[in-house]
């Protein structure tokens, strides 16, 4: 059961952000809002290590695997469905999602806030909530946009995103130790970074409401930061030819860092 059950780390991030300008506001700052950051991380571990749990005690009740019980060892020798103990290993993965979003966030609230001190939190959570709009919204957009990038190579935003990834590998690898199931920890969003990024509103990274989060554990893409079109498939094809090396295709993988 891989490339299936995510958890947004977006969403994760905003109510952590949220949670700490409601209960520690004079306190503020990306340590604090780290340690938020994973209690609400930790909890949706838990709740979603919950209904793993719940679905693999039930799913061989509900819907067995009966084309997946003729193609696998242990389900005709045991007698059992696929889904209720019938094979030795179960490949359960736990994906985290906009990795890229968060760390380009935490990083710009370092940079702009607590280093330049060119934005105050309290402005930062208004500017969230409206959307950045106001005279003065676009302008603090661009501000935090243009800060230090996840992908850039020893940027704040890098190392950002090794301690988020270090973060949500050991609380899905400490849940799966006592829980049920072997849970594997991943970062891939999927085709989901459409769809995700509809439920999220707007994020320090100057990312607007509803726009799409980050793509796997990808760095988000130049065009998106800087407003240059992005190339099509065709004209990307177009440009490879005639080059002495072939371009290579970028890859991701589906399991943590």
């Amino acid at each position: 059961m891989n490339d299936i059950v995510k958890i947004h780390l977006g969403i994760v991030f905003d109510v952590a952000l949220r949670d700490m300008m409601a209960e520690r506001p004079a306190e503020a700052g990306t340590t604090l809002l780290l340690e938020y950051f994973e209690k609400h991380l930790r909890r949706a571990v838990a709740v979603t290590a919950r209904g793993i749990d719940f679905h693999m005690t039930h799913m061989g009740d509900v819907f067995p695997e009966l084309v997946l019980d003729l193609l696998c060892h242990g389900t005709i020798e045991k007698g059992r469905d696929a889904a209720a103990g019938g094979v030795e290993y179960y490949d359960l993965g736990i994906d985290a999602t906009a990795l890229a979003t968060v760390a380009d966030s935490f990083a710009a609230l370092q940079q702009r806030i607590e280093e330049e001190k060119k934005l105050g939190w309290s402005d930062l959570l208004r500017f969230l909530d409206f959307n950045w709009g106001g005279p003065d919204g676009e302008a603090a957009r661009l501000l935090m946009k243009n800060s230090a990038r996840y992908g850039s190579g020893g940027s704040i935003a890098d190392e950002w995103a090794r301690r988020i990834s270090d973060l949500f590998t050991r609380l899905v690898v400490e849940k799966s130790e006592r829980g049920s199931w072997r849970l594997i920890p991943g970062i891939f969003s999927w085709a989901l970074v459409l769809s995700m990024g509809q439920e999220l509103g707007a994020t320090p990274n100057g990312r607007k409401a509803g726009e799409p989060i980050s793509m796997a554990p990808t760095r988000i893409r130049a065009s998106a930061v800087t407003g240059r079109p992005r190339r099509s498939r065709r004209q990307w094809l177009l440009s490879s030819r005639g080059t002495e090396t072939p371009r290579r295709c970028s890859w991701t993988s589906t399991r943590a860092p």
